[in-house]
């Protein structure tokens, strides 16, 4: 009997211990771009000089960089260049440029309409300098020569990041080489961008 006893009380101690205790966590969704890790980007560009209208046209362009696992900034861009590096990009008058990027660009999500699946918001860190074959050099950036913020896009049905502009992108320096009918100090910069994503980057509001 007492045997019985011992045995119907363990019984009793070990089904109280397993309700009492805390039920396996379940993952829960978090509000931000997915999938979280590595991303390439591709995109053609434009560049174009709003005071003289001159344009630079790339062809071509990769990037990489990573979406974080904690967020934001929501998608982190740390590498990559516009056009065929060998070949560059074409600009005004038959020119060949070269566009040099500083990086990392940080794209922090502000707003997002889930009837659309568009989320909205900027890109920091935006600045490049620029080359071309007739040896004019010029530097691109936001006002006093830090890193401008630009206009991004993430469209969930595609998976398109887009950079639609930046606000404060303006020529900082230019030097002798350089045509002023062409670009000058001061002229304000329009810049576009639609990159694709692998993996297919999309965002989530919960």
């Amino acid at each position: 009997m007492r045997r019985k006893s011992a045995s119907l009380l363990m019984t009793m101690t070990l089904a109280a211990a397993l309700l009492a205790a805390p039920a396996t966590a379940e993952a829960v969704p978090q509000a931000g771009v997915h999938p979280v890790g590595p991303v390439t980007l591709t995109a053609n560009s434009t560049l174009v000089d709003l005071s003289t209208g001159a344009a630079v046209v790339c062809d071509g362009g990769t990037f990489e960089g990573y979406v974080p696992s904690i967020q934001p900034p929501n998608l982190v861009v740390s590498s990559g260049s516009f056009g065929d590096p060998a070949d560059g990009c074409v600009g005004p008058v038959g020119l060949v440029v070269q566009l040099t990027l500083a990086f990392p660009w940080e794209a922090t999500v502000t707003a997002y309409d889930p009837a659309t699946g568009v989320a909205s918001g900027s890109l920091a860190g935006f600045e490049l300098t620029y080359h071309d074959s007739s040896g004019c050099d010029v530097s691109i950036s936001g006002p006093a020569g830090v890193p401008a913020r630009a206009n991004a896009s993430l469209t969930n049905s595609t998976g398109e990041f887009a950079i639609t502009g930046a606000d404060d992108l303006e020529v900082a320096m230019v030097d002798a080489d350089c045509d002023p009918q062409l670009i000058g100090v001061g002229d304000q910069i329009a810049f576009e961008a639609t990159f694709n994503t692998t993996p297919s980057l999309s965002y989530s509001d919960a």
